[in-house]
């Protein structure tokens, strides 16, 4: 069962050119997600995946609603919606496998850490010298930096504390200094770092998380202005470097408000809300085209233009064959790019993401501590993604979303996940 989630794990970004780039180990899951559904439909009720799994079917049908008002091109109207079968169909699918044995979530992102180095290393190109050179856009820590996670997802049980809270936190120290784009990814590690060194390797201190959930809410808040006021120092008097300096000051016009450090880098979002709130019922469909100027509007009123993220833009345009006299809606983000696409059904259905992750931390940190360096890791970059980032990894994100909820079916005392469970979880008691 973990070699076999490893796998599933390990091949999970690497795609093939079918309808929605398809995943090669997306393939059997697609194949076997529904029977699974019909199998183990009890299961999913009792376990509290039903409301989940609906608004992935609901927002499947806003996508053909909105498609279909919109006059989409079937192509991108399927493509589309293959996105969200296969985020349907890898929940299910997870669902039946995580349920029977708990601990191979570990091994399931260990593989999907490794995955996403392949796949860098796949799609920069097929010379390691091009891949960690400048023209690349990649550097070596970027392509790098996840499997430094690796050893705390298997080896965290045997791992004393302080080295699990050290790797994180040095993690996050070098990716600032050696990565001009590392901001979002060394926030995250910090994150990590700083919910290992609470909960420690014990149960007990993990549910202070539950207890004091405001508190370190607040507490991240007056991070988030700390790292804003120590990057903005560093990137503006080049300690960071030349290069992060240019990107710093063409990012953000050269402002230091906390408005322009947080746009400077993931504009694509913000304009994003702009378009959703014009039409924030039905949507415009998958692939809509920019035929309002929503991106031009954005850099005349704020005045910020993001070369980083055009020079995305025109190297995805270029690998796809697309004209640049073509303008997408940017969707640089889960929640606001599934509103735009499939309308008022998107937005909800990120949003109970959101909901389910934060429901999380306030009832069932400690419910499974063996699970706790995934949870320390991978749902604070799920928060960020969901707000910042394109949605792209259906199999990671299904596997965060059934661990969440098999953590607060834990915590309610609702189900008894066997008896080689609680003696690893006797492990992490008093």
């Amino acid at each position: 069962m973990k070699i076999f989630l490893f796998l599933i794990g390990l091949f999970s970004l690497l795609r093939v050119h079918l309808i929605g780039m398809i995943g090669i180990s997306e393939i059997p899951i697609c194949l076997m997600g529904p029977f699974f559904f019909v199998k183990n439909y009890s299961l999913l009720r009792r376990d509290g995946f039903l409301p989940m799994a609906y608004l992935i079917l609901l927002t499947c049908t806003g996508c053909i609603v909105a498609s279909w008002l919109n006059f989409v091109p079937f192509a991108n109207w399927v493509r589309g919606l293959a996105t969200l079968v296969v985020f349907f169909c890898s929940f299910i699918f997870l669902h039946n496998f995580l349920r029977k044995d708990l601990d191979a979530l570990k091994w399931l992102f260990a593989g999907i850490a490794i995955s996403s180095v392949l796949v860098m290393f796949w799609g920069a190109g097929e010379d390691f010298e091009s891949i960690a050179s400048e023209e690349s856009g990649y550097s070596l820590t970027v392509l790098l930096a996840p499997l430094f996670t690796v050893p705390l997802f298997l080896f965290y049980n045997r791992m004393p504390w302080f080295v699990s809270f050290s790797l994180l936190f040095c993690g996050g120290v070098f990716k600032i200094f050696t990565s001009e784009s590392g901001r979002s990814a060394s926030l995250v590690l910090f994150a990590g770092s700083f919910l290992i060194w609470i909960g420690r390797k014990s149960a007990t201190r993990m549910a202070v998380v539950r207890k004091r959930f405001v508190l370190y809410l607040v507490l991240g808040v007056v991070g988030l202005f700390v790292a804003k006021t120590m990057y903005t120092y560093a990137a503006s008097s080049g300690l960071l470097g030349e290069r992060a300096r240019a990107k710093y000051v063409a990012q953000t016009g050269g402002s230091n408000s906390f408005a322009s450090i947080l746009i400077g880098g993931r504009s694509e979002a913000f304009i994003c809300i702009m378009a959703a709130l014009d039409k924030p019922i039905v949507g415009y469909g998958p692939w809509a085209l920019d035929t309002e100027g929503y991106s031009e509007q954005f850099r005349q009123k704020y005045g910020i233009y993001d070369y980083e993220e055009e020079a995305k833009r025109a190297r995805w345009y270029a690998q796809a064959g697309l004209s640049r006299k073509i303008e997408f809606i940017p969707f640089h983000s889960h929640i606001f790019g599934g509103w735009v696409w499939y309308g008022i059904f998107g937005l909800v259905m990120w949003g109970y993401v959101l909901h389910i992750i934060i429901k999380f931390y306030r009832k069932a940190p400690d419910a499974i501590p063996q699970w706790w360096p995934c949870f320390s890791i991978v749902l604070p970059a799920a928060m960020w993604h969901i707000l910042f980032s394109p949605f792209g990894g259906r199999v990671n994100m299904a596997a965060l979303v059934c661990a969440a909820l098999f953590a607060l079916k834990m915590s309610s005392g609702k189900w008894d996940p066997g008896r080689a469970f609680w003696k690893e979880r006797q492990k992490f008691l008093p």
